[in-house]
């Protein structure tokens, strides 16, 4: 089918951007299939430069690299894969370590980046057919909080081809961050009084940092983008784990790095190994030359492992 029936069909433009979780109808004829099975592909050597000429075609939007940022958790905030990003980068791959203050490319759009990844809020112009439900579910947040950040009531219609402020990712206004609590108080209380709390056997984590819970986060997703187990997670957090988080909550995580003191006969390359890193992605990690002579005593920043 064409982008315009899709987008007609679902009440958006064809270039609005699509977010993870975000449902849309399509027409019950559609094979899905087709993006499994190339028509065109007579052998692995010429799908090479295919996938090479496609990556470079995407559009992309570039992104700051911040402390604590790590390739999978910017293309889960995203809505995309690691590897996604990877290929329409030439500089790392997949696996690679990013670097705070790095420039990359992400492939999706700069109202996307900006949301996600900056915490900034974007303008959206209405158009026909818009109403406020409609717009909270397609930029996957609360009702209230858009209704909040426009001084809108939650019934209130919008208005053809008026400019409203879509907040930024696990961003909640004062108002109705106060209701949500009481809300979320009241049901925590009402359950507990009717269930029994789940038991938890994991352990505590050391080397923690705050996190704040964003849309969409949950302990399972947490513990894998982190490397954990839920049980450690939650209790780390005196929590179950089946514990709820709410946007904007702040939790306790592991650290992306820690601190390392030099020890006698300690080099580079071999806390590079013990650290499973390269030698030149330690080295950048603490803004040194690879053959830099380590000095006894000296800090290093190196990967919470």
């Amino acid at each position: 089918i064409t982008t315009e029936t899709l987008a007609s069909l679902n009440k958006i433009g064809t270039t609005d951007s699509l977010y993870v979780g975000q449902t849309l109808k399509v027409p019950a004829s559609v094979d899905f299939t087709f993006n499994n099975a190339p028509n065109n592909t007579p052998s692995a050597t010429s799908s090479t430069p295919a996938k090479s000429s496609s990556a470079s075609s995407v559009a992309t939007t570039n992104y700051k690299v911040k402390s604590g940022d790590t390739l999978i958790g910017i293309a889960n905030s995203v809505g995309v894969s690691a590897e996604d990003i990877a290929a329409v980068n030439s500089n790392f791959d997949a696996k690679a370590r990013l670097q705070r203050g790095q420039t990359i490319k992400v492939p999706v759009s700069k109202e996307l980046v900006d949301r996600h990844l900056n915490d900034e809020a974007v303008s959206y112009k209405v158009k026909s057919g818009d109403t406020l439900t409609g717009v909270a579910q397609r930029y996957n947040i609360g009702l209230g909080d858009l209704a909040a950040a426009n001084n809108l009531k939650t019934n209130s219609n919008l208005i053809l081809g008026r400019t409203i402020t879509i907040p930024a990712k696990g961003s909640v206004s004062a108002s109705a961050s106060s209701k949500s609590s009481s809300t979320v108080s009241t049901e925590t209380n009402s359950k507990s009084d009717s269930a029994p709390a789940t038991s938890n056997s994991g352990k505590k984590l050391g080397n923690t940092e705050s996190y704040k819970v964003q849309s969409g986060d949950g302990l399972i997703a947490l513990a894998r983008r982190f490397g954990v187990s839920v049980e450690d997670l939650a209790a780390t957090n005196d929590m179950t784990t089946k514990a709820q988080l709410q946007r904007g909550q702040t939790i306790k995580v592991p650290k992306v790095t820690v601190s390392y003191t030099v020890g006698s006969g300690d080099s580079l390359i071999g806390l590079a190994r013990k650290y499973d890193v390269s030698t030149k992605e330690l080295a950048d990690m603490n803004n040194i030359a690879v053959d830099t002579m380590l000095q006894r005593g000296q800090r290093l920043t190196v990967p919470n492992r």
